[in-house]
């Protein structure tokens, strides 16, 4: 981010409302409010799977069993490690000194509220960025690592969470792929197929989510007849909280799976999510005790975990505040945290491309 200085401070002190912004960025959260978030269990996620190999056969009366007979499934470690990720600013002695100053502000508000309002932006934006990368993140990114998403973890010929799905061997932690060789539009029974293909190679039900870009949804409820649609109240009990669309939300519920509308989401495919498996895992960062002493730092925390528990803001708690060394006449600061996805059964979710739209 660029740093916080006078030229861009004066902006707002020449009008009388000087505290109140309007935000013109869409960092909207969709998959951050959706599915649960729970603590990571060490340096990593880290979890075992079951492939087949325990055998079953009908036997002879009297018989002897079999040496060969004495089969057990084959346990298959997973290891995921964490996404690291940062988002920093700077805010120059002038503009902080201007803000405090202010004679239309109270006593030490302008300063205050300059490093919230900062530290508020970085939340967000470290927000949209999960949001993003659950569905586009590799695991890999430019600078470090990152979160595995639905492009990565939805596929049957790769390797994720270090099982090499190529192996026949590992063909149930394999995913539902769809596709068509040329962008096609959406159909009932395609949707149909896909749910009821997921819920008979998982045998843990259907996908109960899916998650699909704007103009995608647009082609999804398209397929349905106009004079049929209608916009009443519906509860949907989700793995964070229940929630209540209406008309004015853009969400539809089709066999039991709740459509969503997400920017983020690349357009022409859907993204289908069993919450039961999938869920984010957060390894909350220990802080220093430099920075637990510092009231500044403290206020700024207690503003971070109220945005984070925030209906409809982000829900990852892991979010921690550091400030960082001097740079001259400017203060450098830091929100980052320690993030990943993890989805426990790939074959409970899956995912459809090359859509129309």
């Amino acid at each position: 981010m660029a740093a916080q200085n006078l030229a861009a401070l004066v902006l707002a002190q020449a009008y009388t409302n000087r505290t109140e912004f309007s935000s013109q960025l869409n960092r909207s959260r969709v998959v951050l409010t959706t599915l649960k978030t729970v603590r990571m269990a060490g340096q990593n996620v880290a979890w075992s799977t079951r492939m087949a190999g325990a055998t079953a056969a009908d036997h002879a009366e009297g018989h002897t069993a079999q040496a060969a007979s004495f089969q057990t499934d084959k346990q298959v470690p997973c290891l995921l490690n964490a996404g690291l990720y940062e988002c920093n600013y700077e805010i120059t002695d002038l503009a902080e000194s201007g803000a405090a100053n202010n004679d239309t502000l109270e006593l030490d508000f302008g300063s205050r509220f300059m490093w919230e309002q900062n530290t508020t932006d970085c939340v967000m934006e470290l927000a949209q960025k999960l949001n993003s990368d659950f569905y586009v993140g590799t695991g890999t990114g430019s600078n470090g690592p990152t979160i595995v998403g639905c492009a990565t973890a939805l596929r049957d010929d790769n390797t994720y969470a270090t099982v090499d799905r190529t192996q026949a061997v590992n063909a149930p932690f394999r995913s539902n792929v769809f596709t068509s060789a040329v962008p096609t539009a959406i159909t009932h029974g395609d949707i149909r197929k896909d749910l009821a293909l997921i819920a008979k190679r998982s045998g843990v039900g259907r996908p109960d989510i899916a998650f699909a870009g704007s103009l995608t949804l647009v082609a999804i409820k398209n397929s349905f007849d106009s004079s049929k649609e209608y916009s009443v109240p519906t509860t949907w009990s989700g793995p964070r909280q229940q929630m209540v669309f209406d008309g004015s939300v853009p969400a539809v519920v089709f066999d039991g799976c709740l459509f969503i509308e997400d920017k983020d989401c690349p357009e022409g495919e859907i993204n289908y999510i069993n919450s039961r498996f999938t869920w984010f895992e957060v390894l909350p960062k220990v802080m220093n005790l430099k920075d637990v002493g510092n009231d500044k730092v403290r206020e700024l925390l207690r503003r971070i975990d109220s945005i984070s528990q925030i209906p409809g803001a982000t829900p990852i708690t892991g979010f921690a505040f550091h400030e960082l060394a001097r740079n001259g006449s400017s203060d450098r600061n830091m929100v980052s945290c320690q993030v990943q996805v993890r989805f426990a059964r790939p074959n409970s979710c899956g995912r459809r491309t090359n859509i129309l739209y």
